[in-house]
């Protein structure tokens, strides 16, 4: 494993800004942490269509800047060392020979190359350039302030109003066009343009550039409002003083404007400003471009407004057609009121370091059962129109593809769950971070009812596992099935079009088709009446492990991979709910893909055997059957490089592929999952299960890592100071110990527990 070096910019930049802000600040009053009245949350309208915001800034970093392993690597001299040097770059510089410098050049060249060091600008250059300005002090004493508590950026209503609003006159435009298929397009542009002007005047305005705000809290708000004033006088004084046209076109359009008794500085831009006079209207009719100027004059009325103002300890940038959202609610009329906040509101004294939400409203953008089906209508009657014009093949199959579009867009509505609202949260917590997820959305391809038991048969304590349940859905298959035989038909039909009558090559793949079709059938007969119902239990898992084969007591395992230090291993587990089924479906596969592969080897040009697929062997071990190839024999017969042989389990309650027999054998033992993590309950009902025990990963890759290390140092490719760091950072990876996450339904809504757990190692002296 080789570390990336530590003088990467991505690494410096990140904890450049970091010590900037927190280390070098005097210690700030942490806000109360109050969501009601302290955070955005609080002062934002209950229909707010989405937000998200980062808080506690300071105290995560003061989090992690105590732990020993960054502690140790910040405070290592050539730690120091390599971040005080200051970067350099080479830059290749063509000097002409007329310019106004002493150079000497050869016969008849007229310019020479050379390379010089050139200083980078660094943030920490910005940073000391900022603070020697006039009110630089107070500004970096302000961008401290404000990357301690909440970043935040959220929308107003426009944006779930603006896109229905939108739809609605679309609809209204599709609708009547389709009633008016006799008409010339003159005539039918003068009817749409009498039907638009009957259409409710909220619809037009609704469409509008739909508001957008990004902010942040800051404790001190008569700093903030102080430097809100500077830049006023500041702009104020520029758009007055300045000659420059490009500043002065820009002088009507700046107002300081109160909203809410609030002042806030604001910028509009008139939709008047777009050149609508590059549109080509040279071909159009009377009607069309009256059409045509019906929507430009409702564009030139709206505007783009970017506002700059400071409230109630908030500085707000707002994007967008109005200002109208910048009023604070009232009441009990603000998004904490909302139900959906009482789960958030149950964790407010705890620390609450991010918050994101989208509302129902905002989720069911776009989504409407009935308005996607008339949307397969619209299509089919599309396709209806162009296949007037068709004749022979091309007609026949653009007439079924009308009915067809139709009938699939039926068949797709009862797949079609209805989105819901979403509400996450971070919570700080002394052994790392915890993330909670709210989902209110339908999810009928999920079960949550019942514990997952598969969890009993991933090896006890592996590196990774993912588990999960799935509602058993056999009319999945049946829709996929038969969308599947439709578009065959289709692909059958487009190649009998491109061959002429009487072409060889038609006879050859029609006789080629009637040697698969049999075979095809088959593998559908197989997979609808024993496949399928084989695994309506639902459960599934990813497992992935390793083992160290140095200390392996398994002397099988050792003697199968003598030179092997570790034996990955890796296996994909299902809960099955009828063992002879699933048992006679594997066994008819491989009988039917065998007969298809004879009879492609006796249509082949070649004189080959065929290639046949061999009956595993199967071996009854206590719990179950294993499937596999005979590994020990194909290593006698002196293969170098072991290959991967998959082994198949199969018992009462669950089937399996495995990367070995040892790990087949795990699967088989009911060896309960022990973890080292937050997770309080893993035998309760749930959808879905995951865990990534890094600790165990690091154990296995710190030889590799540490080995690497004096490699690179011994080959020179890095100096002892670098060796150094990147023997802390090994330590400072280490410290991410597991990530753990759950999926159950409480309720009406689905909830996803994540856990990223931190630890700490010992410090200790450099070697």
């Amino acid at each position: 494993m080789t570390l990336s070096s530590p003088n990467s910019m991505p690494v410096k930049f990140c904890l450049l800004i970091a010590l900037f802000f927190f280390s070098a600040a005097v210690p700030l009053q942490v806000q109360a942490d109050d969501l009601r009245e302290d955070s955005i949350v609080g002062q934002l309208p209950i229909d707010t269509p989405f937000l998200a915001v980062s808080r506690l800034h300071r105290e995560q970093y003061e989090a992690i800047k105590s732990n020993p392993a960054i502690q140790k690597l910040i405070h290592l001299e050539a730690f120091q060392n390599q971040w005080n040097r200051r970067d350099k770059k080479k830059l290749q510089v063509t000097i002409e020979a007329d310019e106004a410098l002493e150079i000497e050049v050869e016969g008849d060249e007229k310019s020479v190359e050379v390379e010089v060091d050139v200083d980078t600008q660094n943030f920490d250059d910005f940073l000391k350039g900022l603070k020697k300005t006039e009110h630089g002090e107070e500004a970096l004493a302000f961008l401290k302030d404000a990357a301690s508590h909440e970043v935040f950026v959220y929308g107003d209503s426009s944006w779930v109003t603006m896109p229905k609003s939108f739809q609605f006159v679309i609809n209204t435009m599709q609708r009547f066009s389709g009633s008016s298929s006799d008409l010339t397009d003159d005539e039918k542009a003068a009817k749409l343009l009498e039907k638009l002007k009957t259409l409710p005047i909220q619809q037009y305005l609704n469409i509008q550039l739909p508001n957008i705000v990004f902010g942040c809290q800051v404790e001190d708000e008569q700093r903030a409002q102080k430097l809100f004033g500077q830049l006023k006088e500041s702009l104020e004084e520029q758009l007055e003083n300045s000659d420059d046209e490009a500043v002065q076109a820009y002088r009507d359009s700046y107002q300081v404007q109160m909203v809410d008794g609030v002042e806030y500085l604001t910028i509009k831009i008139p939709g008047s400003w777009i050149p609508f006079y590059l549109i080509d209207r040279s071909q159009m009719t009377r009607n069309q471009e009256a059409l045509l100027e019906f929507f430009l004059d409702g564009i030139r009325k709206r505007s783009f407004i970017m506002a700059f103002g400071v409230r109630d300890h908030s500085v707000l940038l707002s994007l967008g057609g109005d200002l109208k959202h910048l009023n604070r609610p009232t009441g009990e009329k603000r998004l904490i009121d909302h139900p959906h906040m009482a789960k958030l509101l149950e964790m407010a004294d705890q620390k609450v370091t991010s918050i994101t939400y989208l509302s129902e409203a905002m989720a069911q953008v776009g989504w409407n059962k009935e308005r996607n089906l008339k949307g397969y209508e619209n299509w089919a009657q599309e396709i209806r129109s162009q296949s007037e014009e068709s004749e022979g093949i091309a007609k026949v199959i653009s007439d079924q593809a009308a009915e067809d579009v139709v009938e699939f867009g039926r068949d797709l509505q009862q797949f079609q769950a209805k989105p819901g609202a979403h509400l996450g949260y971070s919570l700080m917590t002394p052994e790392g971070l915890d993330r909670v997820s709210y989902n209110w959305s339908e999810h009928p391809e999920r079960d949550g009812s019942q514990p997952l038991t598969i969890l009993d048969h991933v090896g006890g304590h592996p590196i990774l596992v993912v588990a999960g349940r799935k509602a058993y859905r056999p009319e999945v298959y049946e829709f996929r099935s038969k969308w599947l035989t439709r578009t065959w038909w289709y692909i059958n039909k487009g190649v009998l079009a491109f061959y002429p009558e009487g072409a060889n090559e038609r006879y050859i793949y029609a006789a080629i088709l009637d040697q698969i079709r049999p075979h095809v059938i088959e593998f559908d007969r197989i997979t609808r009446e024993l496949f399928v119902p084989a695994f309506n239990d639902g459960q599934v898992a990813l497992v992935i492990d390793a083992v160290d084969l140095r200390d392996e007591p398994n002397e099988l395992i050792k003697e199968d991979f003598p030179t092997y230090p570790y034996l990955p291993q890796v296996g994909v587990i299902w809960g099955i709910s009828d063992r002879e089924k699933l048992v006679e479906a594997c066994d008819g596969y491989r009988k039917a893909l065998n007969q298809l592969l004879v009879k492609a080897s006796v249509m082949s040009p070649d004189d080959t055997d065929p290639v046949v697929i061999l009956k595993p062997t199967a071996d009854e071990v206590e719990g179950g059957t294993l499937y596999h190839q005979d590994l020990k024999k194909m290593i006698a017969e002196g293969q170098n490089e072991i290959p991967i042989l998959p082994v198949g389990v199969v018992s009462d309650n669950l089937a399996a592929i495995t990367s070995d027999k040892n790990f087949a054998m795990k699967v088989l033992e009911s060896n309960k999952l022990t973890i080292d993590s937050p997770i309080e309950n893993i035998d309760q009902p749930m959808s879905c299960f995951s865990h990534v025990d890094l600790a165990k990963l690091w154990n296995l890759m710190e030889p590799y890592a540490k080995q690497g290390i004096e490699q690179q140092l011994k080959s020179e490719e890095i100096n002892s100071d670098e060796a150094e760091i990147s023997r802390a950072m090994w330590d400072v990876l280490k410290q991410l110990k597991s990530v753990s996450s759950t999926t159950v339904k409480e309720d009406d809504a689905w909830i996803q527990r994540s856990h990223i757990r931190f630890g700490e190692v010992e410090a200790r002296e450099s070697e």
